[in-house]
């Protein structure tokens, strides 16, 4: 069980009464996990949602089976795992603790209640799935339009900042492959 004033700091759960914090809270379970922990991994069919109440975690998705590219930095406040529990497909990376961290999860049979449901904290929980829905897929096209405006002169140039771990490739590093959008 999570304390309604570690859910109330969240920004996906903005809005929520002291009330219908109480009940997600009490669905939820929390933990902690050293640094380099997974959080989740990818291709499991397995595990709720999550938020990262301290601490931070990286999104790392593997490319092929010796390149991994780390997609974001998940920072305390943060609601990830949504995506396999909506579709039920496989999750579509890894989730890696950066240095300790406390983590909550609502599992997926209590997302699913949620999402189906029609109770006020049900409501309150499917407008914060869109929230941060939302929010992910802003910071997205965000970063592929960064991504795609840089000259192709500069792309083959740029200082890249070094992977510390042999099998990660870092979004950046991915620079070097894209190939610049055509005017027409």
């Amino acid at each position: 069980m999570i304390q309604s004033a570690d859910l109330a700091r969240i920004p996906a759960f903005e809005g929520f009464d002291a009330r219908s914090l109480a009940a997600v809270g009490a669905m939820m379970r929390t933990f902690e996990v050293a640094d380099g922990d997974a959080i989740l991994t990818q291709g499991d069919r397995f595990g709720g949602a999550y938020v990262v109440l301290s601490g931070a975690a990286r999104v790392v998705r593997k490319v092929s089976m010796s390149r991994s590219v780390d997609v974001r930095t998940i920072e305390a406040g943060s609601l990830f795992g949504l995506l396999s529990c909506l579709d039920g497909h496989p999750r579509g990376s890894s989730v890696v603790a950066r240095g300790p961290a406390r983590i909550a999860e609502l599992p997926r049979d209590a997302v699913t209640e949620l999402l189906e449901g029609r109770t006020t904290v049900a409501l309150r929980f499917q407008v914060a799935v869109c929230r941060t829905l939302f929010h992910e897929v802003r910071s997205t096209n965000r970063r592929l339009a960064e991504l795609a405006a840089i000259p192709e002169h500069e792309v083959r140039t740029l200082d890249l900042e070094p992977v510390p771990d042999p099998g990660v490739l870092y979004l950046d590093d991915l620079s070097d492959d894209l190939e610049p959008l055509s005017d027409g």
